[in-house]
């Protein structure tokens, strides 16, 4: 890694960082692709099945929440409307929820008192989760935007995270979309109920 031509060399740290953030990003890659096999070749195996998402929800929070306060210094919440029952498949629902959480702590990265609030709800035929931060927000005219694919405001994003929610969502009954607001950003998946 030695820069001759500009006169200047790495330090072994320096090296050693490089070297991490290059691993850092073969394995993002590497999981999006075996996350997009998953959903995508593998779907016929995986159909949506009725899943308990609060109690699902609730402790997919409490895997998370204790390292993101100890490593990150967010605060992750729930609060969970009991025996919300949906069709859905864990394993794809965890992808999404793990990119909208994701994308808040990327968010809050820059300030100290960061917060991640989800919420679930049932509302008429639909569970609604909403996922809230007190990060800077989107902007009103990007709320769509964030959607497509290729679309980042991250230096080292690839564009990919938001784009693949939506269609794992949209796989499954669902509706991801981004809430205008005054206040951080708020990220609405909207999943259909299980029949009774």
């Amino acid at each position: 890694f030695p820069s001759h031509d500009s006169g200047k060399s790495r330090s072994k740290s320096e090296e050693a960082e490089i070297l991490q953030s290059i691993l850092r990003e073969n394995r993002r890659a590497a999981e999006l692709v075996h996350s997009l096999r998953n959903i995508f070749v593998n779907k016929a195996l995986e159909q949506p099945a009725s899943l308990n998402l609060s109690s699902w929800l609730s402790d997919w929070v409490k895997v998370h929440a204790p390292a993101l306060l100890r490593e990150k210094g967010v605060s992750l919440q729930v609060h969970a409307q009991p025996q919300v029952l949906v069709q859905a498949n864990p394993t794809q629902l965890e992808v999404v929820l793990q990119n909208l959480l994701t994308n808040a702590v990327q968010a809050l990265a820059d300030q100290t008192g960061g917060t991640v609030d989800v919420s679930l709800a049932g509302h008429g035929p639909w569970a609604r989760i909403d996922v809230l931060d007190n990060g800077p927000g989107i902007a009103p005219e990007a709320c769509e935007k964030v959607f497509e694919m290729g679309y980042t405001t991250k230096d080292h994003g690839m564009g990919f995270g938001l784009w693949l929610s939506r269609r794992i969502v949209q796989m499954q009954g669902g509706e991801l979309a981004a809430v205008p607001g005054l206040h951080g950003a708020h990220l609405r998946v909207t999943l259909p109920l299980a029949s009774a």
